[in-house]
C-alpha cells in the first residue's frame, strides 16, 4: 500500500486563460509516487489506483458566458467539472478517477468561455487535494496451463510431530481512512451570537463517526487522539466578508486560511493537517487581526435552519 497524497495551493494573484491550467505555486504536502510541476500545472500519476479529488478556486471577475467552470482533466479523458453561476465567489469541485495504466497526466483547467481573474483580497486563491484509496488495479489473468496426468495414490504415512511456530512478521502499513467524525451546527438555534475576532466557530451537534479516536472536548474544540495526518473539511455560511482558519493546540495553521471579500457564498476550506503529539486540539477560528466579528447566517437562502459542518478523517 503506497499511501499516495498531494496538496497544492495557489497564493499569487493573476489570471487563468480559457482552456489554461491553474498553476499552483506552493506544494503543501506530497507523499508517494505522484509528482507536480509548478511551472506547467501538470500532475503525473505514476501508479494505477483509485484517487479521490477535492478542489476550489476563488474568482474575482470574467466575461465568461457559461459562468465560472473549472474541471479536472486527464490524459485518459477524465473531465470532472465544478461550476458556479456567478463570476465572483468560490468554485468547488470533487470527484473520483481510476488510473488504469500509469503514467497518467492531469491538471485543473479553466473550462469557462473566457479568461478569469483570481480573487484579490484572500491570501489563498486555490487549493487541490488528491488522496489514493489504496485499491490497486487487477492485472490480466494469465493462461491456464495443461492438466498433468494423475498419479497413483500412495499409502498414507505416519503423522509427523508439529514444528515450532515461526516468528510473527512485521505489521504492514495501514491504508485508506483510519477513523472519521462529522460535527455540525444548525442555525438557528446554534451560533446565536456573533463569532468574535480570535474566537472559534461552534459545531455543537454530532454526526456519524467511527469511534472515539476523533472526539469533541467542547462545542468548538475537537481532540485528535492519535499522531498522524488528517484531512479536514469545513463549510460555514456567514453574512459578512471575512476569513476562517484552522488552529492546532491554539496555534494558527497559516496555510489553511480561506475567506471571501463579497457575495453570499459559503466559506469552504479543505486541508491536510499533521499532528506531532497525541491528543492535539483542533478548532475553526475567526483569525486574530481581522476587522469584524462574523455572523453565522441563520436560515440562509430559505426558511429552514442552515447547517455548518466540520468533517475530520485520519488518513495516515
Amino acid at each position: 500500500m503506497s499511501n499516495i497524497a498531494l496538496q497544492v495551493e495557489r497564493l499569487s494573484a493573476g489570471t487563468v486563460a480559457s482552456g489554461g491550467n491553474v498553476i499552483f505555486d506552493a506544494t503543501i504536502y506530497s507523499s508517494g509516487d505522484i509528482s507536480y510541476s509548478n511551472a506547467t500545472g501538470v500532475i503525473i500519476f505514476n501508479e494505477p489506483g483509485r484517487y479521490f479529488l477535492n478542489w476550489w478556486v476563488a474568482t474575482q471577475s470574467s466575461q465568461s458566458t457559461n459562468g465560472a467552470v473549472f474541471a479536472f482533466s486527464s490524459s485518459q479523458d477524465d473531465f470532472l467539472e465544478g461550476n458556479s453561476p456567478i463570476h465572483t465567489g468560490e468554485v468547488v469541485g470533487t470527484g473520483i478517477i481510476d488510473v488504469v495504466m500509469a503514467p497518467v497526466t492531469a491538471s485543473l483547467v479553466n473550462a469557462s468561455t473566457n479568461i478569469f481573474f483570481y480573487a484579490v483580497k484572500p491570501p489563498l486563491k486555490a487549493t487541490l487535494v488528491i488522496i489514493e484509496d489504496d485499491i490497486g488495479a487487477t492485472g490480466d489473468t494469465g493462461p491456464t496451463g495443461d492438466t498433468g496426468p494423475t498419479g497413483d495414490t500412495g499409502p498414507t504415512g505416519d503423522t509427523g510431530p508439529t514444528g515450532d511456530t515461526g516468528p510473527t512478521g512485521d505489521t504492514g502499513p495501514t491504508g485508506g481512512v483510519l477513523s472519521f467524525a462529522d460535527f455540525f451546527a444548525l442555525m438557528p438555534p446554534d451560533n446565536a451570537a456573533t463569532v468574535a475576532v480570535g474566537a472559534d466557530v461552534a459545531f455543537p451537534q454530532d454526526g456519524p463517526s467511527s469511534g472515539a479516536a476523533i472526539a469533541r472536548t467542547g462545542p468548538s474544540t475537537f481532540n485528535l487522539s492519535a499522531i498522524g495526518t488528517y484531512q479536514v473539511l469545513f463549510q460555514v455560511s456567514v453574512s459578512e466578508a471575512g476569513q476562517l482558519i484552522l488552529t492546532l493546540n491554539g496555534a494558527d495553521l497559516a496555510s489553511t486560511v480561506v475567506g471571501r471579500a463579497t457575495g453570499t457564498s459559503q466559506i469552504v476550506g479543505v486541508a491536510l493537517v499533521t499532528t506531532t503529539s497525541a491528543n492535539s486540539i483542533l478548532t475553526v477560528r475567526n483569525p486574530a487581526g481581522n476587522a469584524t466579528a462574523l455572523t453565522i447566517t441563520p436560515v440562509a437562502g430559505g426558511t429552514r435552519p442552515v447547517s455548518a459542518h466540520l468533517t475530520i478523517m485520519q488518513i495516515g
